[in-house]
């Protein structure tokens, strides 16, 4: 089937969402047929991927893949795509080798420290900016800090906690 979005041609740019569009609902299929595929799949617990970044040889092997992974899925109009339920498994797999490793730079994580007493929460405070942990404090008292900085804060509530 993969070799029906390629159009028997190895020079992988040929794909467009007009060929995935023919792909999934037949010649003569239209945008409209797909985005109701698209929506019937969400409907059912499918998952979408907004998928701008990837340029056309990599969706054509995105889809290729798909393909062999027997996955159904659609393309909305929007170029979006949705993957059944069953497959958004193997899709996070498929689409995570073409955009590399997770990039975690801008993911927070959120910590309940209002119960530190204040001497705990002034040495939680002066630990952190030691190790130039970059913290924002919200109103309620929970800290947040980066992602990458959560091994960090971990170690220096535990020892808090066990001092």
């Amino acid at each position: 089937m993969a070799d029906d979005i390629n159009a028997g041609s190895d020079d992988s740019s040929s794909w467009n969402l007009e060929q995935a569009i023919q792909r999934d609902v037949g010649p003569g299929g239209d945008l409209a047929d797909e985005d109701r595929r698209a929506a019937l799949l969400r409907s059912n617990g499918g998952t979408s991927y907004d998928l701008d970044e990837l340029d056309e040889h990599d969706m054509a092997h995105l889809v290729e893949q798909l393909v062999k992974a027997q996955a159904d899925f659609a393309f909305e109009s929007s170029g979006d795509l949705v993957v059944d339920a069953r497959s958004t498994e193997k899709a996070d797999e498929i689409i995570a080798t073409l955009y590399g490793p997770e990039d975690d730079s801008d993911v927070e994580v959120v910590y309940d420290v209002g119960d530190l007493e204040p001497a705990e929460r002034t040495t939680l405070i002066d630990r952190l900016t030691a190790l130039g942990v970059e913290t924002e404090w919200q109103e309620d008292g929970d800290l947040i800090v980066g992602a990458s900085d959560a091994d960090s804060v971990d170690r220096v509530l535990d020892d808090i906690e066990n001092a």
